[in-house]
């Protein structure tokens, strides 16, 4: 059980960062996303509530991780 959940958290942040590298990039413009992947992977693997967990704490890492839009970095040119 405890392994179980450990394996999850290891496998969001391995494609956490994943998504943040260009490893995987065909070209310039294709690039997996690994978050989704692995969202559809564990929720046609283990169910829907799997699949609802892993997407909510794989997208608020996404979300709070990449960055995003600083109110001290904005620039109104």
């Amino acid at each position: 059980m405890i392994l179980e959940k450990l394996v999850i958290a290891i496998g969001i942040l391995i494609a956490h960062f994943l998504n943040g590298s260009n490893l995987f990039e065909i070209g310039s413009a294709i690039k997996p996303d690994f978050m989704i992947l692995l969202v559809l992977f564990f929720a046609l693997r283990r169910g829907p509530l799997y699949g609802l967990w892993i997407g909510f704490f794989g997208g608020l890492l996404t979300d709070s991780g990449l960055g995003g839009e600083f109110p001290w970095k904005r620039s109104y040119v």
